[in-house]
């Protein structure tokens, strides 16, 4: 079986759910190299009463990949910690969308904006949308107006290329030396690593880990 096969398939998150903390499954934390064909995610998972508070960059292959991991990974997610008051905690569910919805549906309120969730990914599931890159677009502005009050809070931030990255982070400092100082180095050298990410052998591999270590807080 090929992985473009695997990827589509719950098993194969699944085991990666089992396998895998919360944390590294979420989150681009060791080696992982970035190609013309990556994709950039960043997320942020927050809740005063639940007691969590995660965030961090996710690096993503390719189409494939990201196809596979809002399917069975990101939206399951954000659908049950945020919908599901009646656990503790943080948690990434070991079932389909399917039997996440009807079990937190049965034990709990659920909104209409849940069901723009879930339209969501069912377009994703059946690849009624050819453009995943419109599907993030459309996750971002969902959880900028839906998913965003004083008490729990999800952020997504999706990007196409490195360069769109490299541009949103750069935007982020008004002062070279507050970059400086949360990057560990200039401007100049981040758009050098950036811009020519096949010549840096370091970087090519440990962009996404160095950025999780650097600047997991942000937006």
């Amino acid at each position: 079986m090929n992985k473009q096969v695997k990827l589509n398939l719950f098993s194969y998150w699944h085991s990666k759910i089992v396998n895998n903390s919360i944390d590294d499954l979420l989150f681009t934390l060791s080696d992982q190299k970035v190609t013309k064909q990556s994709k950039f995610i960043y997320m942020m998972f927050q809740d005063e009463e639940k007691d969590y508070f995660k965030s961090g960059w996710r690096l993503i292959d390719d189409e494939n990949e990201l196809k596979g991991f809002l399917e069975h990974i990101l939206l399951p997610t954000m659908f049950y910690n945020w919908y599901d008051r009646s656990s503790e905690g943080f948690y990434i569910p070991m079932s389909t969308m399917d039997v996440v919805y009807r079990e937190v549906k049965s034990l709990n309120e659920i909104s209409h904006e849940a069901e723009e969730l879930i339209q969501l990914h069912d377009l994703i599931k059946n690849d009624e949308i050819s453009d995943l890159s419109l599907a993030m677009r459309t996750l971002e502005i969902l959880s900028a107006k839906s998913y965003d009050t004083r008490e729990k809070k999800i952020i997504i931030k999706s990007f196409d290329t490195l360069s769109e990255m490299a541009h949103v982070i750069d935007d982020m400092f008004e002062f070279d030396e507050v970059f400086e100082d949360e990057l560990m180095m200039t401007r100049e050298n981040f758009y050098k690593i950036c811009n020519h990410i096949e010549d840096n052998s370091f970087f090519e591999k440990r962009l996404m880990a160095y950025l999780n270590q650097q600047l997991a807080i942000c937006f």
